[in-house]
């Protein structure tokens, strides 16, 4: 649980968070909380945790607050999966795979005839740095795209708002959600954002209801 809490933190830092001041996000939140504005609040502390998962105080501050808010679960649950990923960072991770396969093809002792052709190609080693250097420069391109890798955004709402069946106004309102909502930024369409709760409610709002931790 820690190391993924740590994993955000070093991607916040390694992505457009750069310049971003834990303390003084910290200290922006406690403003907000002691103005009554919670949820504006929870997401500035929110932020300064993830930004320094080692502090103490932050985290025993946001998961103060947290408590203030109903329907919580014990601790956030850092999802890792497809929905924050990028396409080039799958292709980097498939260049790679392939990359580590022919190193097994390339150093793996056995009898068959067809495979020690295959270990005899002269140019086996070439392709083998191709593929890891095309893996490597398509990991590079998205960090410099500033997306990032396997950990959808997480978000906190900052006012009450409608969980929309698509992102248009014209569009069936599936849950109302309330401040302080915590969860995750799957993807963002001109105004609306797709947002996931941390007890799996998921569906369309708009994007200045909802406070990513990456902005």
């Amino acid at each position: 649980m820690r190391g993924k809490i740590f994993l955000v933190g070093v991607l916040l830092f390694c992505g457009c968070a750069k310049g971003w001041n834990p303390e003084l996000s910290y200290n922006e939140g406690i403003s907000r909380w002691n103005e009554g504005k919670k949820a504006e609040a929870l997401w500035y502390v929110k932020k300064a945790y993830l930004l320094d998962p080692a502090q103490r105080v932050f985290r025993l501050t946001y998961e103060s607050m947290r408590v203030e808010f109903p329907d919580k679960p014990a601790m956030e649950r850092v999802v890792l999966g497809v929905a924050g990923v990028n396409g080039i960072a799958w292709l980097a991770v498939v260049f790679l795979l392939m990359g580590g396969g022919l190193v097994v093809v390339r150093y793996l002792v056995v009898s068959w005839p067809w495979l020690q052709k295959i270990q005899n190609w002269p140019f086996l080693k070439h392709v083998m740095v191709v593929v890891y250097l095309i893996g490597g420069a398509l990991l590079v391109i998205q960090g410099v795209a500033g997306v990032r890798l396997f950990v959808p955004e997480p978000a906190v709402v900052v006012e009450k708002a409608s969980l929309l069946d698509r992102p248009e106004e014209s569009a069936l309102v599936l849950q109302e959600i309330s401040a302080g909502t915590e969860g995750w930024i799957l993807k963002r369409k001109g105004a609306y954002t797709l947002f996931r709760s941390e007890n799996g409610l998921e569906g369309w709002m708009l994007t200045n209801g909802c406070w990513g931790v990456w902005q």
